[in-house]
């Protein structure tokens, strides 16, 4: 089975039971159906959303403006800069050098590296 079945799973029982107890009406769309049952984020961040829950903010719609579009845009290049500039260069020119020898160098050279281990993590799940 695939990993993310429970999830699929969860997500369609929600909407079921909504159903079941009057708490929504029927997804009218389709489309609007398969954007609630394959939204990941809650997948990542849990917990289970429930269906009259989220179906109602899909519905209602929101149109981007340029301010929000810019703002996104601008989300992106500074998690790509985290991950790929930062975590990346302290993964490959410090902190795996230290970790794979901690013998070669002194106390406070392996104190720098769990310093940049930390950054690393940081700028890796944070962009």
């Amino acid at each position: 089975l695939p990993a993310g079945i429970s999830f699929f799973s969860f997500r369609s029982i929600s909407y079921m039971v909504d159903l079941y107890r009057r708490r929504m009406e029927p997804c009218r769309s389709l489309a609007d159906y398969l954007f609630f049952l394959t939204f990941f984020p809650p997948l990542l961040a849990g917990p289970v959303v429930r269906a009259a829950d989220m179906l109602p903010q899909i519905r209602a719609g929101r149109p981007a403006t340029r301010a929000m579009v810019s703002e996104g845009i601008f989300l992106v290049i500074c998690g790509l800069v985290k991950k790929v500039i930062v975590a990346d260069y302290l993964a490959g020119n410090f902190v795996d050098r230290i970790f794979d020898n901690p013998a070669l160098y002194s106390g406070f050279e392996n104190l720098m590296g769990v310093a940049g281990f930390t950054i690393q993590i940081y700028c890796d799940f944070s962009g």
